[in-house]
């Protein structure tokens, strides 16, 4: 499952390692089998591992060669290998067999339009020292978490909410209108949380955070993809039957014992 958080203070305050240490073990239940921050003068991003890839030499986070750039994410990218592949035919070739190590060295090359090429579940935080510039970016339809808070001087983030707080030092305020819509509708509707401030980043955008502030885009959306006219219903059935056999396989890529069940 894994878990990621950290904070970028844009007047380059930093946090105790006390708080630091606090963050990441309050969501250790999400990564229990390794631990492990970068940083740098007001900033930090960290990383919960549950270790399923390259147990060995799959720790995070991953950090370019020059020191300038440090990738950790909460998920995983099926195809991978298929990018890896790609990686050392374009001479920048990874050197484990960690799904996240490609997502450096994609950055490395592509920058952070890199996430196109992604097929899987994410949450990647990305912070590029060249620019003095974090990335956040969330998966397509959301499967993994990712919540936000900015005070201005400010941004903190992390898979859970509990991560958050020891870097906020006062505990935000309960949510007014979250709490109506949870008592209306039985559940907080997205970017809305039960505290003030903290939001989600919705499925399918990117968060681009620098000292002068934050821009917010969607970099995927499904209303923009064009139907395709004209198929036979036979056709369809081949197609949905390729996309789900694919699916299933690229998803029995793992470096441990794992299961599988149908739900519903």
């Amino acid at each position: 499952m894994c878990g990621i958080f950290g904070f970028f203070h844009r007047g380059g305050r930093h946090i105790d390692e006390d708080r630091i240490a606090r963050m990441g073990a309050s969501i250790r239940h999400r990564g229990p089998d390794d631990h492990g921050t970068f940083q740098k003068p007001g900033l930090t991003i960290g990383n919960q591992r549950l270790s399923v890839i390259d147990i060995a030499e799959g720790h995070q986070p991953f950090v370019s060669d020059c020191g300038n750039i440090a990738v950790v994410q909460n998920g995983e990218i099926f195809n991978y290998r298929e990018l890896a592949q790609e990686l050392a035919d374009r001479g920048n070739p990874c050197r484990t067999k960690s799904d996240t190590e490609t997502l450096l060295r994609l950055y490395e090359l592509d920058g952070i339009d890199f996430l196109d090429r992604l097929n899987g579940m994410f949450a990647i935080a990305i912070w590029d020292d060249r620019t003095q510039t974090l990335h956040l970016a969330r998966d397509r339809i959301g499967k993994k978490p990712l919540y936000v808070h900015d005070d201005g001087a400010q941004l903190t983030f992390g898979s859970e909410v509990k991560a958050m707080l020891p870097a906020l030092g006062n505990r935000p305020a309960p949510n007014p209108r979250a709490i109506h819509h949870f008592l209306t509708y039985n559940y907080v509707p997205a970017p809305l949380t039960m505290f003030e401030g903290i939001t989600h980043i919705m499925p399918g955008h990117r968060m681009e955070i620098t000292k002068a502030g934050q821009k917010i885009s969607k970099w995927w959306d499904l209303s923009a993809q064009q139907p395709v006219e004209g198929r036979s219903e036979a056709d369809w059935i081949e197609e949905l039957n390729a996309l789900m056999g694919d699916a299933v396989r690229l998803r029995m890529r793992c470096d441990v014992p794992f299961g599988a069940f149908l739900s519903g």
